[in-house]
């Protein structure tokens, strides 16, 4: 059982503060959001052993084209860009990226995490999709962030950009429990770098919005077929998770995770123009 208080209380107690660099390109909100992540992530994994480790931030430019490119599994089920051409009829090929989209979609995000996290099996990260409400999906998210005390990546805006969430105001601690009345979301865009705190009113009105974006459809074809409505028209988040025994291919929800078609063979995906 957790404790409850009827106080405004800023949670996490220990902030989470970020080193987050704008994005570099229109649609680049995406390896902008991981850069940040990932560097926060790894810096916090080492300080948690009592290492003394400068993190390097890895270049948008890299996480871009490892998300955009084709990719193939190595023997420790993470994936990694292959040389030369693909669709060789032996190696799992395709790309992270399973959306006919204009920047990066959730599958790829979720796997960049994964593969650029501390190797450890505590640190497993999906995207989560959520059917009920704004609610919920909020009730959840910040659920995981207090209880790994990671940033949580958001789609926002329809589906149209991806922030960082890093911290909220409630009555009731997230984790193990509901967090009761939550007052303010704090916000990291990588839009313009920007670190603020939102009402929840406008988080529920403006920010936290359905997936809809139709320049970042549902994946429908290639190696990976879901369900027609597997994102569209739901909240998504990519977060962390204790899951270590279902790979990034999957996403997840309340209720177990999605399952996807898996093709054997897979052919060359062309790549969005």
């Amino acid at each position: 059982m957790w404790s409850r208080s009827n106080a405004q209380t800023y949670y996490p107690t220990t902030p989470i503060w970020v080193t987050i660099t704008p994005q570099q390109a229109s649609n680049w909100c995406g390896p902008s959001s991981l850069q940040a992540e990932i560097q926060y992530v790894k810096q916090h994994y080492y300080s948690g052993l009592g290492t003394q480790v400068v993190v390097p931030i890895i270049p948008q430019a890299t996480l871009w084209a490892f998300m955009r490119d084709n990719c193939s599994h190595d023997l420790g089920g993470r994936d990694f860009p292959l040389t030369g051409t693909v669709g060789d009829g032996t190696n799992q090929v395709r790309k992270l990226n399973i959306a006919y989209d204009f920047g990066v979609d959730p599958h790829a995000v979720a796997w960049t995490m994964y593969a650029n996290a501390p190797l450890s099996a505590f640190y497993n990260y999906h995207y989560w999709i959520y059917y009920n409400d704004a609610t919920e999906a909020t009730n959840y998210l910040l659920y995981a962030l207090e209880r790994h005390q990671d940033p949580v990546i958001v789609a926002v805006f329809h589906g149209s950009h991806l922030i960082l969430i890093t911290g909220y105001q409630s009555d009731y601690l997230a984790y193990p429990g509901p967090p009761g009345t939550i007052k303010l979301i704090k916000t990291v865009n990588p839009s313009d770098g920007s670190q603020l705190w939102f009402s929840i009113g406008d988080w529920y009105s403006y920010w936290l919005t359905t997936y809809t974006d139709t320049r970042d459809p549902d994946p429908a074809t290639g190696w990976y077929v879901p369900p027609p409505d597997h994102w569209q028209g739901h909240w998504v988040t990519i977060q962390r998770d204790n899951r270590y025994d279902i790979n990034p291919d999957y996403g997840m929800s309340l209720n177990g995770y999605i399952v996807p078609t898996f093709r054997r063979f897979l052919p060359q995906i062309a790549k969005p123009n």
